[in-house]
């Protein structure tokens, strides 16, 4: 797989591409492409990195205290996907049912900004004058 996504990166290597413009450009230059010819080329230039970054976790086999964190890390990666997964159910839950309630709120007219809206107060970054507005509302005593 990673010997694919390498010939995908050298047919859309912007050097390359132009090589045909280096007397007007300069040998190295890359700004003779389109952006999209450029984007395509990240995709594969971050894919291969992740191959390559998989392929160096098979050299902790090497090593006892480098095989138990790999070991660890998998597992650790496993119980925050579990959180991850409870915290978006709960934020999709909770926006549904107070996008469902009569009110006046217009952080919770739909369920997409209800949901921004919840991850803001959960992640501390929703603006602390909306809180009085948000109180006031008789929604917040129909929750709790």
């Amino acid at each position: 797989v990673l010997m694919w996504v390498l010939v995908l990166m050298l047919i859309q290597e912007p050097i390359l591409h132009c090589l045909a413009y280096s007397e007007q450009f300069g040998l190295f230059a890359t700004s003779c492409m389109d952006p999209g010819a450029k984007e395509a080329y990240a995709v594969f230039s971050g894919l291969a990195m992740l191959l390559y970054w998989l392929l160096l976790v098979n050299l902790s086999i090497f090593s006892m205290q480098i095989s138990a964190f790999v070991l660890v890390c998998g597992r650790v990666l496993v119980e925050v996907c579990l959180f991850l997964m409870a915290f978006l159910f709960l934020i999709v839950a909770f926006a549904t049912a107070i996008t469902a309630l009569h009110h006046s709120l217009y952080e919770f007219t739909s369920v997409d900004t209800g949901m921004v809206t919840l991850l803001e107060i959960t992640l501390g970054m929703y603006p602390t004058e909306n809180y009085k507005i948000m109180m006031e509302e008789s929604v917040w005593v129909e929750i709790a």
